[in-house]
């Protein structure tokens, strides 16, 4: 939930290895795309540009969720809530290490 390039932005890390421990999913590459043209959307509802992040992990996290959600969730039912929920968990518990979290 958290991308590498919000991390790299944020000074958390400067190489890809770095985010080592990042909770992730493997998707399709549609799958994939899907879930990030809907990032996009929703970003754009929030006047940001596909290549802007929000103020901070937390907030970050929240908006990959609910792109996650209604494609994973709503749209095709590959995952629960339940399991969306712990990924979401897992990558707070991550931003939290890292301290981005509220950065």
């Amino acid at each position: 939930m958290l991308r590498n390039s919000f991390l790299k932005d944020r000074g958390v890390i400067t190489k890809r290895h770095e985010a080592k421990g990042n909770p992730s999913m493997a998707l399709s590459r549609s799958l994939h795309n899907e879930v990030h043209a809907e990032e996009r959307r929703l970003k754009g509802k929030l006047g940001l540009g596909a290549n802007e992040y929000m103020r901070n992990g937390k907030l970050e996290i929240r908006l990959m969720n609910q792109a996650m959600f209604n494609i994973l969730v709503k749209k095709y039912g590959l995952i629960t809530k339940q399991e969306l929920r712990m990924i979401r968990k897992q990558a707070e518990k991550y931003a939290k290490k890292k301290g981005c979290y509220y950065k």
